[in-house]
Order: structure tokens, then C-alpha cells, then sequence
């Protein structure tokens, strides 16, 4: 059955739609350049007050046009005589009910202030509407030590924790979802903007505009969605650089635990053997706070000293080569507190923490029991894990097997894994000690650590791996450095390891204090897992 001719201007179109910040008290609040629109138009619908700005200009032909008829020879003649042409945007603002909503089309977001809006407008309508079969699409940002963006799409109508939402570790950014009998339209992607699938006429603007506003002011997707809020990217330019004035009173106080540095990608240490900062020629191993301010020569540091192109953090090689060079901004991890909100910086990322979910994110992380296996060795005032661990491989009498750097092949390829840091094969009837050190507790090192581990003891309790044969033909060396008996083989029950993660932190701080957000969501991830093996789990605050 043919369907039904629209009538003109009602067929089913995308409206993208902004909710303007309540700064916006004009039209012009809004522009990026009031100044240049002089020929803006006033479009009312009915009482409700609207200016129109638009722009139309040439497209031109693509280069490859122009590549192909360079080949061709008279008389022959270009079939793309018509091609270009012009292509439309427009800004559409409208005033409901005492709120301004932008409406864009073609590039006409383009012609906003950047900022001017509310964020996340689009994803708390997106998410009051979704249920748990009809989103078709959803993107998150994974903090997994690593940052990940992925975005997934699915093959019929699913769920939202059908795409793999996890609370601990993800934020949404944007979903799609196909509504059913909806006055809105028949699909919806929500983001900082809204974008609905629609018939809609110029008449119908103000009543789905009132309709998007009564939607985002609901908090009703807490109740399905309870994780979506606990941690939430910050991109307000005011507020970051309000965070940012903060972050530089506190990069001004001394040994403050609230604010460090670390590199954040995964470090080789196979090829790694120190890092160089700014221009300097000096090999240091750790990025300590008066480190940086030596080489940079700068005291106190400041954020745009941090985002300089000339302070840069580069690994160092075997060789005194450098490579894979960080801006510092993007290496300082820090908890700001401001108006009784806290927030955290993590790569370069601003992001606002749930109070409650950090509470409990710490209770957990403070209630799991130490331990004093390290107590033999002590960190003797060593910042870097690195060089602590390194000390103690040629020393014998400390009862340790020193595994730190000793790379095992496992799965294939060329991937490999340590073992831990520091093994202590147990006495008959005791428990094999799997200890992993970490020198910085910042989210992306402390994350690398515990993911690590996890992977180790996996392998090592897998009945069908060699991983735990090749390890003691990989140590075997340093168990006689030690004097310790070399095993037959590791165990592969998980009730006959403890887990121990060592952090290095201040006297009288606590664990959850030793590291920042992420470094404790991953923590709490993999302790939990750990745990549901039947893994015994121990955390150390090493003081200096």
C-alpha cells in the first residue's frame, strides 16, 4: 500500500536541537559572532518569539572531479557539467516558555558560542526514553587504565547493558533509540544535543521543544539507569578553567597527595630506562613534583606551564633515544574539590564524581586487610618501583623471588606478562605470595598493575597453559640468586594464592588516598574477580 502523501513540509525529517545555558538572556548571547549576522530574521510561531540565521554558500566540485576531467581530450566533454552547487546551514533559536532552544541544519551548530549550552541535554532524554529493547546504538568512554572510546551498534533492538554498560569503568556518551508510538518522532540520539527522527512542521517546533524540556528535567532514567551519573565528563570551558585555578593552588603546595604525576600509557620495560622532561638532557626515573619543577624551572607550577609544547614527558631507551612523547598536562592525575563537588583530571579529561559511589568506592578500598610480607624490605625512601625492585634483585637473604621485568611469552604471539613483581614461594601448608608493586598510584599506572594481575593469575590457574611452567624456566636464575628451592610447578587451585598489591604512599595515608578514581575502580574490579576465583586479596601502603 503506497504511503499516504505528506502534507509539504511535515514528511519525516532529523530536528537536531540544543538547550540553551540560562546565561543566554538574547539572540546574540548565543552567536559565536553576533556581529556578523545583520541580515538575521525574525521568525515568530505564534507567541513564542524566533530569529533565523542562515547562510547558503557554493560547494563547488570535489577534487576528484577536477582530477578526472584533466584527463579528458576535445571533443570529449565532462559528465559533471552540473555537479556542485550550494550547500544551506541555518540557526534557528527559539523562545518556549522562557528558555531558548537552538535548532540546527546543515553546519549550523557551527554558528553557536561554543559552550552556550546545557550538556548532556540530549542523553537524559535519550536515556528517559530508552528500555531495554529498543536501543539500536550506544557509545561510552572506558576508563580501563587506559582511556577507550568505542561505539556499538546492534544488529536488532537490544537493551542497554545489552552493549556492554559497565558502571565501574564507563561513561555514556551518546545512545540511539527507536521510539514506539512516541509524540517525539520514531527515533531519538541523545548527546549533549538531541537529534529526533520526526514529521514536524515550522507549528510543531514549540510543542516538542516544550515536550524535550519536561523529558530532560525528569530524572526518571536514574531509576533503570543507576550507574549512568557516577562519574561525568566535564567540557564546560567555564568550569574547566575554574578547575584549573584550583589545580594550580594546589600544585603549589608541597607533598600534596592530591595531585601527581604519571605517564600515562603503558611503559615497556623491556626497552624502557627512564624519562627525559622538557628539554632537559637528565634521565630521571619517577615525576615527582620537585623533579618537575627543577627541570622545567618553574616554581610553583602552572597549568599553562603544564600544556606548553616544551613540557613534554618522553620515555628514554637503552640506547638514550626518546620516544612516545606526552604533553605533562596529560600525565597529571589530580582531586579537586570545589563548592563541595569533587573532580578529578585524568589525562588530560576533567570528569564529576558521585559523592556517594566515591564514599563506598573507598570503603571498599580501605576495607580490604594488609599485610606485612614487605616488611623484610622497605622502600628506603625509592620513589620509583622501578629502581626499588631493581635494588633488590642481586641482593640475597630477603626471602623473595624478584620477578619484575622477567617477561613471560603467553598466548600466543608475542605477548608477555610478568609474573608479579615479587613471588615468596610459601613453607608446606602456607599460601604462594604474588605481590605487585606500584611506585605511582595514579588511574592509568594503577590500572596497567591490577589488569596485569588479574591476567597472571588467571594463566597461572589455568590447567591447559604453559604460562606457569614457562615462568619457573624464566626465574629459574633468580631462585638460585636467592637461594630458594625451585618448585615443581605453581599451583593451580586459586585458594593457594594471596594477591598482594603494594602501593608507595605518605606515612599515616591510606590506601584509598594512595590512588586516584580510576586507579580504584580498577582496583575494586579486578579484586572483585579475583575474589570470585577464590584468590585471598591483600593491599599495601608502603610509607617512604
Amino acid at each position: 500500500m503506497p504511503r499516504t502523501k505528506a502534507v509539504p513540509g511535515t514528511k519525516s525529517k532529523q530536528l537536531n536541537v540544543y538547550l540553551l545555558l540560562r546565561s543566554v538572556q538574547q539572540f546574540s548571547d548565543a552567536l559565536k559572532s553576533p556581529a556578523s549576522w545583520p541580515n538575521a530574521l525574525a521568525l515568530n510561531i505564534g507567541a513564542d518569539e524566533g530569529m533565523l540565521y542562515g547562510k547558503a554558500k557554493s560547494s563547488g566540485k570535489p577534487d576528484w572531479v577536477h582530477m578526472l576531467e584533466a584527463g579528458l581530450v576535445p571533443p570529449q566533454t565532462s559528465p559533471f557539467q552540473s555537479v556542485g552547487g550550494y550547500r544551506a546551514s541555518a540557526l534557528y533559536i527559539l523562545k518556549v516558555r522562557g528558555r531558548f532552544f537552538a535548532l540546527t541544519f546543515g553546519s549550523g551548530n557551527s554558528f553557536l558560542k561554543a559552550d552556550c549550552w546545557e550538556s548532556r541535554f540530549g542523553l537524559r532524554i535519550a536515556l528517559n526514553l530508552a528500555d531495554q529493547a529498543n536501543l539500536q546504538q550506544a557509545a561510552f568512554k572506558s576508563h580501563q587504565g587506559r582511556t577507550f572510546t568505542r561505539e556499538v551498534s546492534a544488529s536488532r533492538l537490544s537493551g542497554f547493558y545489552d552493549f556492554g554498560f559497565d558502571g565501574e569503568r564507563d561513561f555514556v556518551k551518546k545512545i540511539t533509540a527507536k521510539l514506539k508510538a512516541h509524540a517525539l518522532g520514531v527515533r531519538i540520539t541523545g548527546k549533549d544535543s538531541v537529534a529526533i527522527v520526526c514529521p514536524a512542521s515550522l507549528t510543531d517546533l514549540p510543542k516538542k521543544c516544550s515536550e524535550l524540556y519536561r523529558l530532560f528535567r525528569s530524572d526518571k532514567y536514574t531509576q533503570s539507569f543507576p550507574d549512568v551519573d557516577k562519574v561525568i565528563p566535564i567540557t564546560a570551558k567555564a568550569k574547566v578553567a575554574q578547575l584549573e585555578s584550583e589545580l594550580e593552588n594546589q600544585l603549589a603546595v608541597s607533598n600534596n597527595p592530591l595531585v601527581h604525576f604519571a605517564y600515562p600509557d603503558l611503559i615497556d620495560y623491556d626497552r624502557y630506562s627512564g624519562m627525559r622532561v622538557g628539554t632537559s638532557s637528565i634521565v630521571v626515573d619517577d615525576l615527582d613534583l620537585s623533579t618537575l619543577e627543577s627541570e622545567l624551572q618553574a616554581s610553583p607550577l602552572t597549568v599553562a606551564k603544564l600544556q606548553e609544547r616544551s613540557s613534554i614527558v618522553a620515555l628514554v631507551d637503552d640506547n638514550d633515544m626518546s620516544y612516545g612523547e606526552k604533553s605533562l598536562y596529560l600525565c597529571c592525575i589530580a582531586e579537586i574539590s570545589v563548592g563541595g563537588e569533587s573532580f578529578l583530571l585524568s589525562e588530560g579529561s576533567w570528569h564529576r564524581l558521585d559523592h556517594d559511589y566515591v564514599t563506598g568506592l573507598n570503603n571498599y578500598i580501605d576495607s580490604i586487610p594488609s599485610s606485612n610480607v614487605l616488611s623484610g624490605v622497605p622502600r628506603n625512601k625509592e620513589t620509583s618501583e622501578n629502581a626499588y625492585l631493581m635494588k633488590l634483585k642481586p641482593l640475597q637473604g630477603h626471602g623473595f623471588v624478584v620477578a619484575h621485568k622477567e617477561m613471560v611469552m603467553h598466548g600466543g604471539g608475542q605477548s608477555k606478562l610478568e609474573v608479579c613483581d615479587l613471588l615468596r614461594v610459601p613453607p608446606p601448608g602456607t599460601k604462594w605470595e604474588l605481590v605487585h608493586v606500584k611506585g605511582g598510584g595514579g588511574g592509568a599506572e594503577f590500572g596497567h598493575l591490577v589488569n596485569q594481575a588479574f591476567s597472571s593469575a588467571e594463566a597461572l590457574t589455568d590447567p591447559d597453559s604453559r604460562f606457569g611452567q614457562d615462568a619457573l624456566h624464566k626465574l629459574t636464575p633468580q631462585f638460585q640468586v636467592n637461594g630458594i628451592t625451585l618448585p615443581a610447578a605453581f599451583p593451580v587451585e586459586a585458594r593457594e594464592y594471596v594477591v598482594v598489591f603494594a602501593l608507595f604512599g605518605e606515612n599515616s595515608v591510606s590506601a584509598s588516598a594512595s590512588t586516584t578514581l580510576f586507579g580504584k575502580i580498577a582496583f575494586r574490579r579486578v579484586a572483585k574477580s579475583l575474589k570470585r576465583y577464590g584468590f585471598e586479596i591483600r593491599l599495601i601502603v608502603m610509607p617512604p
